[in-house]
């Protein structure tokens, strides 16, 4: 579903140096497929790759699916960029970690008033799957 209607995000400015080799980065982007840097005043057009699950693991899939994604929005070239998320322990990162990206770190927090501490246990033996596009 295409949420750019409702949900978006606008480049407020950038800082100076940025500013000024904008173009340059843009034109090497391109080029290695990186994401590009919109003008200031333009919304950054993004695609998120949603909650993934392959079977194993396998990262030959995910990295053959991720191949695709991007291929497929290069052609199509109304986004800047295609973001997914994932935790750290996810064996997927290192397919990720291949191809031309830009990381983010943030944190997720664990908010509950049932039984916090088996919840914790729980969720530091599972899989966590993280949801950017709800975000």
């Amino acid at each position: 579903m295409d949420q750019n209607p409702f949900k978006q995000y606008y480049i407020d400015g950038y800082s100076r140096g940025i500013g000024l080799f904008r173009g340059v980065y843009n034109a090497y982007a391109r080029l290695t497929g990186r994401p590009v840097l919109p003008r200031v005043g333009q919304p950054l057009k993004s695609v998120f790759l949603s909650t993934i699950c392959i079977e194993e693991d396998r990262e030959d899939v995910f990295e053959k699916l991720l191949k695709r994604a991007r291929s497929d929005l290069a052609f199509e070239n109304r986004f800047h960029s295609l973001m997914t998320g994932f935790h750290e322990r996810d064996p997927l990162v290192s397919v990720v970690k291949k191809l031309p990206h830009v990381r983010y770190e943030s944190e997720a927090w664990l908010v509950s008033w049932e039984d916090v501490e088996s919840l914790t246990r729980h969720l530091s033996q599972s899989k966590i799957y993280l949801e950017l596009g709800a975000l």
